[in-house]
């Protein structure tokens, strides 16, 4: 249905349209973005491109593979706006083979060399929620935005120089943000598979890591597990630990927290595709908190602060 244009909102596209980006316009006027930039154009209103845009536009574009990358510093510019001045400035994007960003981006290539309860740790949340390239090797982790200073936590750990890139997706119908760190590194990938038993196809396929002897870095790796793919929740008045994963890993963190309370006789029950082991009891929870927070590992806050806290 025709939306009618009125005075007061043609006035205010006139007067604003070269200092707002069109989003905003539409924020202000009842109408959408594709009926203000059709109205501009049947106006003849074209928004200029200074100077100082065209220069971020040809400093980035060429290097940054996606624009959302940079969009945020053209605030008054639509996607589709900045494709076409690319193609007016003729500018084309630089190819960068997955070599040059190892060679660009430093990063502590022996991160995962030497077993300790840092890495551990964020070996099981790659195991858990990350990615590993077949071809290239490339680890990648992606979270909710609300997950972005963990992310930052690894990239500290890591001594990475990628940067963690900001986006939005539609998921199940509605617009969502994440954010996204990449790890280039063939050392690092080999060393995770050799010492955590992290190989592409894990979803289904993912085995436990029986290379680790030491009890500290398995329970880091079991925190990666439950922060990267588990939850921890308040459930009927009661706090709950749990764990998704493959039944031989299930039965392999099951024995190894045994270690520190009793869940013997908790069952691992199936989950459609995959398997979940839940953990309950105050008692206990408190008491593998406790282990938990002498490891001194980046565990994700929102979660354990539930036990933590209760």
């Amino acid at each position: 249905m025709y939306n009618k244009w009125y005075d007061d909102e043609l006035d205010f596209i006139k007067n604003n349209y070269k200092n707002m980006s069109v989003k905003h316009l539409s924020q202000n006027v009842n109408h959408s973005i594709t009926s203000i930039q059709s109205k501009l154009k049947n106006l003849g209103l074209v928004k200029m491109w200074s100077n100082e845009e065209d220069e971020i536009l040809k400093k980035y574009y060429t290097i940054e593979k996606e624009i959302k990358n940079f969009i945020h510093l053209l605030p008054n510019r639509t996607k589709s706006s900045i494709l076409n001045r690319t193609t007016i400035l003729k500018l084309k994007k630089q190819k960068t083979s997955y070599k040059d960003k190892i060679n660009k981006y430093k990063i502590d290539h022996n991160f995962f060399e030497i077993y300790n309860n840092i890495n551990s740790y964020w070996s099981g949340f790659i195991a858990a929620d990350g990615h590993v390239d077949r071809k290239t090797g490339r680890i990648g982790i992606k979270l909710s935005e609300k997950d972005l200073n963990h992310l930052k936590k690894l990239k500290k750990d890591t001594k990475t120089e990628t940067q963690i890139s900001v986006f939005e997706r539609n998921t199940f119908n509605k617009m969502r943000k994440y954010c996204n760190l990449y790890l280039y590194s063939k050392k690092m990938k080999s060393d995770i598979e050799k010492n955590f038993n992290i190989m592409t196809n894990k979803t289904f396929d993912l085995k436990p890591p029986t290379n680790i002897i030491n009890f500290d870095h398995k329970l880091s790796y079991i925190c990666g597990l439950i922060d990267g793919d588990g939850y921890i929740t308040i459930s009927n008045n009661r706090i709950v630990i749990g764990i998704l994963g493959t039944f031989d890993v299930l039965s392999w963190i099951k024995n190894e927290i045994n270690n520190i309370i009793d869940i013997k006789k908790i069952s691992i029950l199936k989950k459609g595709n995959i398997f979940q082991l839940k953990i309950t009891g105050y008692e206990r929870l408190k008491k593998l908190y406790t282990e938990v927070d002498k490891l001194q590992i980046p565990i994700l806050d929102r979660k354990w602060n539930i036990i933590k806290n209760n």
